[in-house]
């Protein structure tokens, strides 16, 4: 006698296409809040050396080593951007957060006591579970 039976197929290749697209769409909104994270990070005034500025002679604290940048004139805050593209490298759904102040890139690969003061890098440890619950929430909204 013959058992009544329902065959579930699964086309994992479909899914794999389903998941990156819901994973491209929460980007964006993952993208806006790392950026909005670095600017917390460039949004403090630093514990380091105290010296006169500009002709006016405002005073500025400078971040001690190891810190990220104290903020002055807030040109490397401006100029956090994102990129407009989000793309894929095989299965991996990629965005990127930049800054493009000239003297970023110094600040934040020479070593702190060249006066590096590294303010991406951190955001990952510093931030992670937060882009991730709004990776998660958008994915899921998608």
């Amino acid at each position: 006698m013959a058992v009544p039976t329902v065959t579930v197929r699964f086309n994992a290749e479909r899914l794999t296409e389903v998941v990156l697209r819901r994973a491209e769409r929460a980007m964006g909104p993952t993208q806006l809040e790392a950026v909005k994270c670095v600017k917390i990070e460039l949004n403090h005034p630093g514990s380091g050396r105290t010296y006169s500025r500009g002709k006016n002679g405002r005073v500025h604290i400078a971040s001690a080593p190891g810190e990220t940048p104290a903020k002055d004139y807030g040109g490397l805050q401006s100029d956090v951007n994102l990129s407009a593209d989000t793309f894929r490298q095989g299965n991996v759904v990629v965005s990127k957060v930049f800054d493009k102040a000239d003297y970023a890139a110094a600040l934040e690969f020479k070593p702190s006591e060249n006066g590096g003061r590294p303010f991406m890098t951190s955001i990952p440890h510093k931030y992670g579970k937060r882009l991730v619950y709004i990776f998660q929430h958008f994915f899921n909204k998608a």
